[in-house]
């Protein structure tokens, strides 16, 4: 007779009441870091950000959330379970704030997690997927380097650090004889640093199509609206250009 007892298997979305200890390494801390800088980030994304197995992200991991997300999918084509969704747990964001990482302190970000609804994670996720993504392609290249949304914003004006929605733009625009204000929050903001010293700089839109591409109260969020306020800007940007450029030759 066997008397050995068998250690019954955790169920794929609950963890041990006793995980065995362990201390975290830089590894650890980095994706730790890109989970807290992306809000949402799945199990697959933080594999390639690794460049190691879903093995080596299980410590890391130990300190999200696993949201109710991960639950929503179910599982993938194929059969598959899907990959998990992680957010930053309040445990994983002490210790980034114990390694000199700032983050607010104010916040349960488990419990924000919980709040988060699904076409929210799905959205984030699809923009961190893009920036990933990019991120990864930087690497393979080595001649292009990625710039980040904090860098980009911690050279900015004042006024734009320290403002609530830094990327929110504004334009008073004219349409149909009444004058509107226009308003959009891109869904990220990075740079391209190129060899020769040079830099590009761009802003992403995700759509997912979960707005109507017009409404017919103009103030209402639209993807009309967004083009509205992302051309007028762009225009108002070629104006200023041409303006300092006229100004260097005059």
């Amino acid at each position: 007779m066997n008397l050995t007892a068998t250690k019954p298997r955790l169920k794929r979305f609950e963890r041990s009441i006793s995980p065995p200890g362990f201390q975290l390494t830089d590894r650890d801390l980095n994706l730790l870091a890109q989970v807290a800088r992306h809000r949402f980030v799945s199990s697959a994304d933080l594999v390639a950000l690794d460049g190691g197995s879903a093995r080596t992200c299980c410590v890391a991991c130990a300190y999200c959330s696993i949201t109710a997300m991960s639950i929503a999918c179910g599982r993938a084509d194929g059969g598959n379970p899907s990959p998990f969704v992680y957010g930053l747990g309040k445990t994983g964001a002490r210790a980034l704030r114990e390694h000199g990482h700032e983050i607010d302190s104010s916040v349960d970000w488990t419990e924000k997690n919980k709040r988060a609804g699904s076409i929210f994670i799905e959205h984030t996720l699809a923009v961190a997927d893009f920036m990933i993504g990019l991120e990864l392609a930087c690497r393979s290249r080595g001649d292009i380097s990625l710039i980040r949304e904090d860098e980009i914003i911690a050279a900015a004006p004042e006024k734009t650090r320290t403002a609530r929605e830094p990327l929110r733009w504004l334009v008073d625009k004219v349409v149909m004889g009444k004058r509107e204000t226009f308003s959009v929050v891109p869904d990220g903001l990075f740079g391209l640093a190129y060899p020769d010293g040079t830099a590009s700089y761009f802003v992403l839109e995700v759509d997912r199509g979960t707005i109507p591409i017009t409404r017919t109260d103009v103030q209402g969020s639209s993807a009309w609206r967004k083009n509205i306020a992302y051309k007028a800007r762009h225009i108002l940007r070629r104006m200023a250009s041409r303006a300092a450029r006229e100004a260097i030759w005059n």
